[in-house]
């Protein structure tokens, strides 16, 4: 499904500590909506959703997504890996999933 978005509106709030921004505009198909965003103090982590709605009756879509980080060869039975993980903090340290 592709999608559209032109800028209706723009629109900031304060929760708690943290900003959200709703840029109102975005069209997938029958649903209408936006692109929110979430800014945590203390944090280069920004969380983007798209928040839409529908008034066709009976239309729902269930989205599953994930990310694939094993090489088919790594791949073992039950979709575990062998591969290890690496990340970086919010303060550039180095870490590995135990």
């Amino acid at each position: 499904m592709q999608s559209t978005f032109q800028l209706r509106t723009a629109t900031a709030r304060s929760v708690g500590e943290r900003v959200e921004i709703v840029f109102d505009g975005l069209r997938m198909g029958s649903f209408d909506g936006g692109l929110a965003y979430t800014f945590y103090p203390g944090s280069r982590l920004i969380q983007q959703e798209a928040v839409l709605t529908t008034y066709d009756a009976d239309v729902a879509y269930y989205y599953d997504a994930g990310l694939d980080m094993a090489a088919p060869s790594d791949r073992q039975p039950g979709n575990n890996m062998r591969t290890e993980a690496v990340f970086y903090d919010p303060d550039g340290v180095c870490g590995v999933p135990r």
